[in-house]
């Protein structure tokens, strides 16, 4: 099973521990996180983020995706399914870097 999926413009596959820095950029930057309920996160706070998507396709089999545009292998941002902590139920999120 792979753990990858291609559009006609973006290329989506789980993170892996080497995205480490550009989930941190993503999650720096203040116009990306503006309307997020955490705010600009630190690296360190980037990194449990990282962990904790990690542990979800570990542990759930489908989790975050990092995106990156097929034509020129840019990162986009991230994609993908998570839990609601407070209801357990399913949900969508994506950021565009």
């Amino acid at each position: 099973m792979t753990n990858e999926l291609e559009t006609s413009r973006l290329r989506l596959r789980a993170y892996t521990r080497e995205d480490l820095d550009l989930l941190a950029a993503l999650y720096a930057d203040p116009e990306v996180t503006a309307f997020t309920k955490l705010g600009s996160l630190t690296r360190a706070e980037a990194e449990a983020t990282l962990d904790g998507y990690l542990a979800d396709w570990r542990d759930r089999v489908f989790g975050m995706c990092a995106a990156f545009l097929k034509d020129s292998g840019e990162f986009a941002g991230e994609c993908g399914f998570f839990v609601l902590e407070r209801s357990g139920e399913l949900a969508l999120r994506y950021t565009k870097s």
